[in-house]
């Protein structure tokens, strides 16, 4: 017997897969949301457990060591973030257009981005530091948050 999924299906399983791996650490960026919020305390702490649960590597195709979800799925996600903190989900967002920038690049600039991004690193100024031509991770001055 030949089982054959929808596409739609397809994502939605991928989605109730990545959701269910980042539940709990959602829900605990959550309970200190508003108190950051209203104290403008900076979430270091939070952007660190998703950077080692490897949210910064959802868009990273598996080939080189990330997640490889859709986009349908990522934007989900995302949007999940943003429910438990959108200050959080916020910061993402320069990381993630210059992840989904890379497919345009050579492969020797992919391989070496993506595999920083696959293994935590966060691409907060790579996009400015890097709009003239594409660098390698050490050229232009680019910094790769730990």
């Amino acid at each position: 017997m030949t089982i054959t999924l929808k596409a739609s299906e397809i994502v939605a399983a991928d989605y109730s897969t990545q959701r269910a791996r980042f539940a709990e650490l959602f829900s605990r960026i959550a309970e200190g949301s508003r108190e950051r919020d209203l104290k403008r305390i900076l979430p270091f702490e939070q952007v660190a457990w998703l950077d080692e649960a490897g949210f910064g590597a959802l868009r990273v195709p598996q080939a080189y060591g990330g997640a490889g979800v859709s986009i349908e799925t990522f934007a989900r996600l995302l949007i999940d973030l943003a429910a438990a903190d959108s200050n959080v989900a916020h910061l993402y967002r320069s990381h993630f257009g210059f992840v989904e920038s890379l497919q345009w690049q050579d492969e020797p600039i992919r391989r070496s981005w993506y595999e920083l991004a696959a293994a935590g690193k966060n691409c907060w100024k790579c996009i400015h530091r890097t709009r003239r031509k594409c660098a390698r991770p050490a050229q232009h001055g680019a910094v790769l948050r730990e």
